[in-house]
């Protein structure tokens, strides 16, 4: 398991790191620049509380459901969830897939049940 983690990782990381080069760092740091911090910190500290609304929402419904976990590994498969829709053509129809999946294979519980949890979130 943690192979795979160190690998998607290092892949996440060369993506960043080619978007960087496609857009060019001068551009990236001319743009924040111009930013005002306070405005980036608000927004930060806002998408960190969605964030934390979201996995908070999704937990609920675990719970429901009766699978037992913990929050705090619901929210990396929240982001995962969230990174293959924005990859994906279809709004959000790749993301959900593939969070039942990984919660199913963490838990050990029935996909069916996994799936119930991320159709009513």
């Amino acid at each position: 398991m943690k192979h795979k983690t160190l690998i998607l990782l290092a892949i996440g990381i060369g993506v960043l790191l080619v978007f960087i080069y496609l857009i060019g760092p001068e551009q990236i740091l001319d743009a924040l620049e111009m930013a005002n911090p306070w405005y980036i910190l608000l927004a930060l500290i806002v998408q960190f509380f969605l964030f934390a609304l979201w996995t908070e929402r999704w937990a609920i419904n675990t719970w429901v459901v009766g699978i037992k976990i913990k929050r705090w590994p619901l929210l990396p498969m929240l982001l995962v969830g969230m990174a293959i829709n924005n990859l994906t053509p279809s709004g959000r129809g790749g993301g959900e897939p593939v969070r039942a999946y990984i919660l199913g294979k963490y838990t050990k519980c029935p996909m069916e049940n996994s799936f119930a949890t991320v159709i009513t979130d």
